[in-house]
């Protein structure tokens, strides 16, 4: 198949403007990608803090890091509402 004829001049007025429509179109998808992941880190990690949330919503499998003196470490969330009973050690720090 041969190539279409061009006109250079019309080449040279159009290349800029669907260059600009590639980077516009880049940089939306990365902001897109971006808020995305941060809903998603979101949704899985809770927050962290010395004791336990209660009384929140909370979402099974939701991440939370306990610090402080009491019992310092990673915890996961077992019922969908929290209390300090539905969270579960996956481990404690030794310090």
């Amino acid at each position: 198949m041969a190539s279409k004829p061009t006109n250079p001049r019309i080449d040279a007025l159009v290349k800029p403007l669907f260059d600009k429509a590639l980077e516009d179109a880049a940089a939306a998808a990365e902001a897109t990608a971006t808020m995305k992941a941060a809903a998603a880190v979101a949704e899985v990690f809770l927050g962290s803090g010395a004791s336990l949330p209660t009384g929140k919503t909370a979402v099974v499998g939701q991440i939370f890091i306990r610090t402080g003196a009491t019992a310092p470490g990673l915890y996961v969330c077992t019922a969908s509402t929290s209390s300090a009973s539905t969270w579960k050690a996956v481990s404690y720090s030794n310090s």
